[in-house]
């Protein structure tokens, strides 16, 4: 009987057997010394994963009640974990305020912004400087984007619009309140529109409607009638008007952002969620308003922008400057 050796070639088998520890390796997780850390964690490939996963699913999708919670299990402000699989370096965790406030606004030179905020926003605002690195590109970006936190900005054109979304919520609570005479009312909905329209307003200088839509409505129940309760104390379910598709879009982009904060797996579940058909329209009416935006913009302040033309919104101002820049530069606007 003839037995065929397992590797012909002891050299083989070495480089083979050097090949599998390499990678075991590299996907056990290995712990940052002097930092806790679950010890159960370390002896699995999956390192927290299957715990956090545990924990979102009986919380309903939240993900930093688990992270707290491990704080206080291993009774320390600074605890590392392993939330993605297959992964060796741990993501280190500070739950003292002080340390986090000095690390965020004293020590930017030491620690970057994390690769958590990528996995997050990467997929759904891939331009955008909350994902970036500290580079030229982002500094460059952040500046020109610095007037809109300043006074002028906020008085003279943020806050007329963000007043206008305010009055139509207030005249929207006041409709409720008379058609429940007396009875309690579900608001944070339209605390969710009347933010939405405040923002989108200030950032394309027009109003997408959400708050309107649900005054035309209880326009129409004060109108046509609507019967409320027996009981004084039990809550009114008012009907909501269809959202506008600038909210829907919006929101359905937003909701996204979830699966890179939960997912252990973030690129592969935003890479299935982005191929799926509302996801695609959503994104595809995102560009749209910002494109006709951009465009509409464009011929305000083309040729370096005119005395006349007023500043509506940030996307104007930020247009605005850019092509001022790019003037005295000498080059074309980006």
């Amino acid at each position: 009987m003839t037995v065929i050796p397992m590797f012909p070639n002891p050299i083989v088998g070495f480089v083979c057997l050097a090949l599998i520890f390499s990678i075991y390796r590299r996907i056990m997780p290995r712990p940052i010394p002097g930092i806790p850390y679950r010890r159960s964690a370390v002896w699995t490939p999956l390192g927290d994963v299957p715990a956090m996963l545990e924990s979102i699913k009986a919380s309903g999708g939240q993900l930093w009640m688990w992270v707290t919670a491990q704080c206080e299990a291993l009774n320390s402000p600074i605890v590392q974990l392993w939330i993605h699989p297959f992964t060796s370096k741990p993501v280190v965790v500070i739950c003292d305020f002080r340390e986090g406030q000095d690390v965020l606004m004293r020590r930017t030179k030491d620690f970057d912004r994390s690769q958590f905020f990528g996995q997050v926003f990467l997929p759904i605002l891939p331009y955008h400087h909350i994902s970036m690195a500290t580079t030229e590109k982002m500094k460059n970006q952040k500046r020109l984007l610095s007037d809109t936190m300043g006074r002028p900005f906020l008085e003279d054109i943020a806050a007329p619009l963000i007043y206008g979304t305010a009055a139509d919520m207030i005249t929207l609570w006041r409709g409720r309140t008379e058609l429940a005479k007396g009875r309690p009312w579900q608001a944070p909905f339209d605390i969710y529109g009347v933010a939405l329209d405040a923002i989108w307003a200030a950032t394309l200088g027009e109003h997408p409607g959400t708050t309107r839509s649900q005054l035309q409505l209880i326009d129409r129940l004060h109108k046509d009638g609507f019967s409320v309760p027996a009981n004084k104390d039990q809550e009114v379910e008012f009907p909501h008007a269809k959202r506008p598709d600038p909210c829907d879009a919006i929101l359905k982009l937003t909701s996204l952002m979830q699966i890179g904060i939960t997912s252990p797996v973030p690129k592969l579940s935003y890479w299935w969620e982005l191929r799926k058909r509302d996801t695609k329209k959503a994104l595809a009416y995102k560009d749209k308003c910002l494109n006709d935006g951009l465009e509409e913009a464009r011929r305000k302040f083309e040729d370096g922008g005119e005395k006349g033309s007023r500043i509506n919104s940030a996307l104007d101002h930020l247009l605005r400057k850019e092509m001022a820049l790019a003037q005295k530069e000498g080059r074309e606007p980006e």
